[in-house]
């Protein structure tokens, strides 16, 4: 399929879209905001193009001089030669929580990596886009494939994201992940403190949550945030029950009571290699406590 034709049937059903951010942005339909010179190119809830806005003259050409991959569609500004640069993805990124999170990631740390080669504005909210199926701007199709995460990361450098401990930047689909990761975690918390609420309320409670979280130096939109919201009430609601919690409870105390046996004898082992060694000896020797020494010297082999 037509690059173009592509991105017109791939739009919201309803994109945000304006000629004049000055006079304001809001939702309308398809073919009205078809004419549009901005225009919303992905839902809330699922990703088909990774957008960048490069601000230098001649960005819609020099990618290849950064070893970029080719994009499928440039859409220039002809008064500055400045540009937004897109990715078509021929698997969408779902990008609600019901979705992996490890996949998520993985394409948000995709995105910075090549926001990062390309030099892309850092604060561009990825919200609209300038619309290639407006003439007044210059516009240019490249690659005829559409791409996979995996095509794209072979031209980028992801070890500064691997760290799945690490927030990953607040750009684009890191800030979702961001949003998601903190109140996934507060709503574990929140739902027993509130005492299993019901459904309606405890997803107004999700949602002023989210909107406290959403402090990114370039906000998620408020219907990507309610989505997210929506998506953590729904979940946690339907899963996260007391009894559901007490199991959890239970194996995580048997997980670490198995991990605490283990590595208690893994310690005996090494105290039986040095039969005839003092207490003292032993715990400068091994680094284990004398108070650990004596008790495991005393413990049955058995146990």
């Amino acid at each position: 399929m037509d690059q173009l034709e592509l991105f017109r049937d791939t739009l919201p059903r309803r994109p945000y879209a304006t000629d004049d951010f000055s006079r304001g942005l809001w939702p309308m339909e398809k073919m009205e905001a078809l004419g549009k010179r901005y225009i919303q190119h992905n839902g809330p809830r699922v990703l088909y193009w990774l957008a960048f806005d490069v601000d230098r003259p001649g960005a819609a050409h020099d990618w290849q001089l950064r070893e970029a991959p080719a994009p499928n569609i440039t859409v220039e500004n002809p008064a500055n030669l400045h540009a937004h640069i897109l990715y078509g993805l021929g698997l969408p990124v779902l990008r609600a929580p019901e979705a992996s999170i490890k996949a998520l990631r993985y394409a948000a740390a995709v995105e910075q990596g090549l926001r990062v080669k390309l030099d892309g504005d850092p604060s561009y909210a990825a919200l609209t886009v300038k619309n290639p199926l407006c003439r007044f701007w210059t516009v240019q199709t490249w690659q005829e494939e559409l791409y996979d995460l995996h095509w794209l990361a072979d031209y980028v450098d992801l070890s500064p994201y691997q760290d799945r401990r690490r927030h990953l930047p607040d750009y684009g689909l890191g800030r979702h992940c961001t949003l998601f990761e903190n109140l996934r975690r507060w709503a574990y918390r929140e739902i027993r403190l509130m005492d299993w609420p019901d459904l309606d309320r405890w997803t107004a409670a999700c949602r002023e949550k989210a909107a406290e979280y959403n402090t990114f130096p370039a906000p998620l939109p408020i219907g990507d945030v309610r989505s997210t919201a929506k998506s953590v009430a729904c979940w946690t609601w339907r899963h996260f029950d007391p009894e559901t919690f007490a199991e959890i409870q239970r194996a995580r105390v048997k997980k670490w009571n198995d991990r605490h046996h283990v590595e208690a004898m893994a310690k005996r082992q090494l105290l039986l290699i040095f039969p005839d060694y003092s207490v003292r000896t032993l715990a400068r020797v091994t680094g284990i406590p004398r108070s650990t020494v004596h008790r495991l010297r005393a413990r049955p082999s058995g146990d």
